[in-house]
């Protein structure tokens, strides 16, 4: 759920209000006055791919390692195949 900071016109407190696209906070919660909150720009927040953690890297190495290996399997099996002769009966 994304977050919003708001900042209040009356008491000039800034909150930070979690809430869906659809949703608007506007009544202050710290000074009570209603329709006071104006909402706040902000830097949105962007997670690089390079910021995996250790694991999720381990996981993918491991997975792409088993995919060449069967790869590798696949080729040499196509090799056997090619030179076997079946019966057309």
């Amino acid at each position: 759920m994304p977050r919003y900071r708001y900042e209040c016109e009356k008491c000039a407190r800034i909150e930070i209000i979690f809430h869906t696209l659809k949703e608007k906070a506007t009544d202050c919660a710290v000074c009570g006055t209603k329709n006071s909150l104006r909402k706040l720009l902000s830097v949105p927040i962007v997670q690089k791919p390079d910021a995996q953690n250790e694991e999720e890297r381990q996981i993918g190495d491991l997975t792409n390692a088993k995919i060449e290996e069967n790869r590798e399997i696949l080729k040499n099996q196509k090799k056997e195949m090619k030179g076997k002769e079946y019966d057309k009966a």
